[in-house]
């Protein structure tokens, strides 16, 4: 009959414990969330604000290995193409080649252009996800644990 008390009494002082660190786990969860969603949209603010371009690499962009990635910048799309005739000497382009050229390099800047806005989009979702991840988790957390 003892035993039982006694195991009665463990489990009523074990699951206050447990709650208190689970509610203490999602709270710190949801506030390293809002904290991220706050960096993040401070920095797409930032973007915006301080940059003529839009960066393309990510507000939320880890470099783990120490190599930066290569985005496309509008100076790699011009570049001078020379001609060379049958005889080895370099020509004037015809009218076809420079027509060509001209929309290879319109679609290199739109595509460029593209990788920018697509960048800011992807950001500001983020940034938008992460604020609602936290503060949902906080307001989902005060009604389904009301205390007493």
């Amino acid at each position: 009959m003892r035993s039982k008390h006694m195991e009665s009494n463990k489990q009523k002082l074990i699951s206050p414990i447990i709650q208190i660190n689970f509610g203490g786990l999602i709270n710190l969860l949801s506030v390293i969330f809002l904290l991220v969603g706050i960096y993040s949209m401070t920095r797409v603010i930032v973007n915006l604000k301080f940059f003529d371009k839009y960066p393309m690499t990510g507000v939320l962009y880890f470099n783990f290995y120490g190599v930066s990635p290569y985005y496309q910048k509008e100076e790699d799309c011009v570049y001078p193409i020379t001609y060379i005739d049958d005889k080895g000497t370099a020509r004037k382009p015809s009218q076809e080649e420079q027509d060509s050229e001209k929309n290879s390099q319109d679609r290199c800047l739109n595509d460029v252009k593209s990788n920018r806005d697509n960048a800011k989009v992807n950001d500001i979702n983020t940034s938008i996800f992460f604020i609602f991840l936290g503060s949902g988790i906080l307001i989902t957390k005060k009604f389904l644990y009301k205390h007493e």
